[in-house]
């Protein structure tokens, strides 16, 4: 799983602008405790001074989607009003959740590491794409950063 996110951030380093680094957050929604995650992982670097905040926006975004079985996504309960933003997807028993890159990167990275982890198909995966971010889907979907993250069509 962090073999597919490292990956995935390879192939969008060009998408990311100065942040280096994020919080990714795992949560299991048959546990007993669903609204805890069951993996955290800070990838990259993070200044000290941010690592609270980005913990808790990529819990609260996971828990969020817990919150709202009908959503595939983070982005369909976004509410900037609320300091509520896009970044969790939903697979088959997992949501994955990010903070720490702009928001359509870190959307992108959790589609494709719940295609890699095969627990959300790569076709489920663009119909949640977003078309206005259709940049960050094709670099994270081409043919060739499919071949190198090891996926087949």
């Amino acid at each position: 799983m962090l073999e597919s996110l490292d990956l995935g951030i390879r192939a969008l380093r060009d998408h990311l602008g100065k942040r280096k680094g994020a919080v990714f957050s795992v949560f299991d929604s048959k546990s007993p405790l669903p609204e805890r995650p069951v993996l955290q992982a800070v990838v990259g670097y993070i200044p000290p001074a941010d690592l609270d905040e980005k913990y808790g926006y990529s819990e609260e975004k996971g828990r969020r989607l817990l919150s709202h079985p009908e959503h595939m996504t983070s982005r369909e309960s976004r509410d900037e009003a609320l300091d509520q933003w896009t970044g969790a997807v939903r697979g088959e028993s997992l949501i994955c959740s990010i903070s720490g890159f702009p928001e359509k990167v870190d959307e992108a990275l959790m589609l494709a590491v719940l295609v890699d982890m095969q627990f959300l198909s790569s076709d489920d995966a663009l119909k949640i794409a977003d078309t206005n971010q259709e940049d960050i889907y094709r670099a994270m979907f081409s043919p060739q950063n499919l071949r190198v993250r090891g996926i087949t069509s």
